[in-house]
């Protein structure tokens, strides 16, 4: 049994991790705190043979995930239960389980599984998000060499409270892609090689990650556009929302549970609990991430 912490929660699983933060066998030893569960499913977890054709659902209580992988199984917002099918890539396993799976997981217990990188400066989260290829993973990097740390690579868990939104963070890894981990001097010997489609790797980066939760201070949506220099705006109502709704992890899963009178208010609320800007930069990359950092900063 393997023992970690990740989104602020202790996790059991019968599957090793070696991207997580591992906790303390004694920890380990104490059942009460253990908040998350990872098993692998028995005959009496299994997935009904309508929910095995249906490939996915999200609900409060019960949600799953079919694919080429495995099952997924996800109960009250603690329980995670996975069967590999054979031959199954173990990357693409931990992938999908630290991924769609633990998203489903934070939506059952109020929480927002938000698809971006997150930065803590000065004891304040900066969520960083766009599409992919809007150079995330470049400003990320900038943050991280004027002395920020990192909170998330892929996905932050963000829940509301009466204090405001509080980003908690993921594991001490940032996956980078292999020009990128090449660009910022890496030994590609020496990293973790998690063989996905988009050829990335895993870089620690235990010495600038920030374990404890943070208040979000801002949200940044990057998107290449064409504009001859940097455009910062921030977003006010329905648009606000928009780019918040979108940038959900679960977003490409669509279903009723996005229009579920809850989950809609819940969202409302969180959006807008802090700024979030437009930043358009010039498509054809003229722009230096320095003065994209820059401007970010001055915001």
């Amino acid at each position: 049994m393997y023992c970690y912490q990740i989104y602020g929660f202790l996790l059991s699983s019968t599957l090793e991790f070696p991207q997580l933060l591992e906790v303390s066998k004694e920890q380990s030893l104490e059942e009460d705190r253990v908040d998350l569960y990872i098993r692998e499913m028995s005959e009496s977890e299994d997935l009904s043979s309508e929910e095995k054709n249906a490939q996915y659902g999200i609900g409060r209580e019960r949600s799953w995930l079919v694919n080429r992988t495995g099952e997924f199984l996800i109960r009250s917002g603690r329980e995670i239960f996975y069967h590999a099918h054979e031959d199954a890539n173990i990357w693409y396993l931990r992938s999908y389980l630290l991924g769609f799976v633990m998203a489903m997981l934070l939506h059952q217990r109020s929480m927002f599984a938000v698809h971006c990188s997150a930065v803590i400066h000065e004891g304040e989260a900066t969520l960083i998000t766009g599409e992919s290829g809007s150079g995330k993973s470049t400003l990320t990097a900038r943050f991280l060499q004027h002395g920020a740390k990192l909170a998330a690579d892929d996905i932050a868990a963000v829940k509301l409270t009466e204090e405001g939104s509080i980003c908690y963070p993921a594991f001490p890894f940032q996956k980078l892609v292999r020009d990128a981990a090449l660009a910022q001097g890496y030994q590609l010997d020496e990293l973790l090689y998690i063989n996905e489609v988009k050829d990335k790797f895993l870089v620690p980066m235990k010495e600038k990650f920030e374990a404890s939760p943070c208040p979000v201070n801002r949200m940044i949506y990057l998107s290449p556009a064409p504009v001859s220099e940097i455009q910062v705006r921030q977003l006010r109502g329905m648009e606000q929302l928009f780019v918040f709704r979108n940038s959900q992890f679960l977003h490409s899963l669509p279903g009723e549970w996005e229009r579920e009178e809850e989950f809609l208010q819940l969202s409302l609320k969180t959006a807008a609990s802090f700024p979030i800007y437009l930043v358009l930069r010039p498509q054809d990359g003229s722009t230096e991430a320095e003065e994209t950092y820059r401007r970010i900063r001055a915001i």
